[in-house]
C-alpha cells in the first residue's frame, strides 16, 4: 500500500489536507471522497515527507516507518 498526502474542500467549504492510504491513486481519491467532497491535490508520498505532525490517526505503517527511521 502507498500513502497518498492530499488536499480538499469540505461540505462546509473549509481547506483540508492529510493522508491516506490505498494500493493506488483511484482508490486513494474513492477513500477521500467518501468525506470530503472536493479533492483539490493527492499524491503518492515516499518516506515521511507527507506525514503530518498532529494529525488525528497514525496508522501501525506509518508508527512503523517512524520508530525505523529513528532507530
Amino acid at each position: 500500500m502507498a500513502n497518498f498526502k492530499y488536499k480538499a474542500i469540505s461540505v462546509s467549504g473549509e481547506n483540508v489536507s492529510g493522508v491516506v492510504e490505498a494500493p493506488t491513486q483511484m482508490d486513494a481519491v474513492v477513500k477521500v471522497k467518501q468525506t470530503y467532497p472536493v479533492i483539490t491535490e493527492i499524491k503518492e508520498v515516499k518516506d515521511l515527507e507527507g506525514i503530518q505532525i498532529g494529525s488525528k490517526k497514525v496508522d501501525v505503517q506509518t508508527l512503523s516507518l517512524l520508530c525505523d527511521r529513528l532507530s
